[in-house]
């Protein structure tokens, strides 16, 4: 990560409370498709009479539709008001919504992954766009730490959610029905508060899709490292009614425990980071949640909840990223979207498969294996940042 980048567009002087407003909106909105589909991963297998393959398949190709949204991300964010991109992702959100209830095969299941992809991710990425857009830079690392603590709350809240109603025998389509009505009043937002001249309080500048070396770097290890957190949480459920029996309702209770983990370790960071700490913090990140996973796959099932500690990773490293690449961050905030999303997608249809062949149980070590790769990569970039500032 070098240190001797040129200076980019100046971030605004002060807040602009409809775009960050926006993101924290827009973040909660994604956090609930994006936390249901595992919890209801079971219910779905047991009612169209899937695989573990056939599941994976729901995860991978949702993240592949969504790795293309986001690459026409990079098109649209030179051309589009964020107005226009917050209705248009919110339509797409709201559809899904209303196509889940006719579900009834595998086809409309992968087209259900396809819509959801592209809802969840578009709109992330949106709503670290818009709090940036919206934010001085003093206060940049510091939102999205809050943002990304809000990402944590929606998550709680959907798993609560989906073991609610499950225990009370609302169907998964009903589940994923519940965001229609969400998404719908992200658009009734955009189109009332984004105004178009909201836009004269920052320039927002063209930015070129290129990566330096050392860029492509930092993508990688966030795509390692998004790909560990997320298989951790959404196969979670899974691992615990297959291998310890719980029912799913029950099961939520750990996945909530583990985004719980991930929220408050995210809120001490908007309180009390420091940029002194953040190097040490990004390290914690990846070594904290190995002890999680050693004590839940030995039977103390609330260790899984402090793998929820890798929490600050996302939005520590985010943040440290746009002071480093001013002139970059938008389309580099963009590629990292891209390729974890594809990253993810691979390694859920991995993890699949790994199931099928040799068992849940064993297929589960692959998330803290990922966390592994992403800590000696990590170093790795360090290492490399040093010696550029030495040359």
């Amino acid at each position: 990560m070098s240190t001797n980048a040129k200076p980019g567009p100046a971030a605004p002087s002060r807040l602009i409370w409809s775009f960050v407003l926006g993101g924290f909106a827009s973040q909660l909105a994604s956090a609930y498709y994006d936390v249901i589909r595992g919890p209801l991963l079971p219910p779905v297998m047991q009612s169209l009479h899937l695989e573990f393959t056939e599941s994976a398949s729901f995860f991978a190709v949702g993240h592949a539709a969504a790795a293309l949204a986001t690459l026409a991300m990079i098109w649209a964010l030179n051309r589009w008001s964020e107005r226009i991109l917050l209705l248009t992702i919110g339509g797409v959100g709201a559809v899904a919504g209303l196509w889940a209830q006719a579900v009834v095969g595998f086809a409309g299941l992968l087209v259900l992954a396809a819509l959801i992809g592209v809802a969840v991710t578009a709109l992330g990425t949106l709503a670290t766009i818009l709090v940036v857009e919206g934010s001085p830079q003093a206060l940049q690392a510091r939102l999205l730490a809050a943002l990304h603590s809000t990402y944590g709350i929606g998550c709680m809240a959907g798993s609560s959610i989906v073991g609610a109603g499950l225990a009370r025998g609302l169907g998964w389509p009903k589940i994923f029905g519940l965001g229609a009505p969400v998404y719908l009043g992200l658009m009734i937002f955009a189109w009332v508060k984004l105004r178009p001249q909201h836009r004269a309080a920052h320039e927002r500048t063209v930015q070129s899709a290129g990566l330096s070396r050392m860029q492509v770097l930092v993508v990688v290890v966030f795509a390692i490292y998004v790909a560990a957190e997320v298989t951790t949480s959404m196969w979670l459920t899974s691992v615990l009614v297959q291998i310890h029996h719980l029912s799913t309702s029950d099961a939520t209770i750990y996945v909530s425990g583990f985004f719980l983990t991930m929220t408050l370790s995210r809120l001490a960071c908007a309180a009390f980071l420091r940029p002194a700490w953040e190097r040490p913090v990004l390290y914690a990140a990846l070594i904290l949640p190995l002890g999680g996973f050693a004590l839940g796959m030995h039977g103390e099932l609330w260790g899984f909840a402090l793998t929820g500690l890798c929490g600050p990773y996302f939005p520590v490293c985010l943040a440290h990223m746009s002071r480093l690449f001013p002139d970059k961050w938008r389309s580099l905030t963009i590629w990292i979207m891209v390729v974890m999303n594809v990253s993810i997608g691979a390694f859920d249809l991995v993890l699949g498969r790994l199931a099928d062949a040799f068992g849940l149980a064993a297929a589960y070590a692959l998330p803290p294996a990922l966390f592994v790769l992403a800590l000696v990569l990590l170093a790795l970039c360090f290492r490399q940042q040093r010696r550029q500032a030495s040359n």
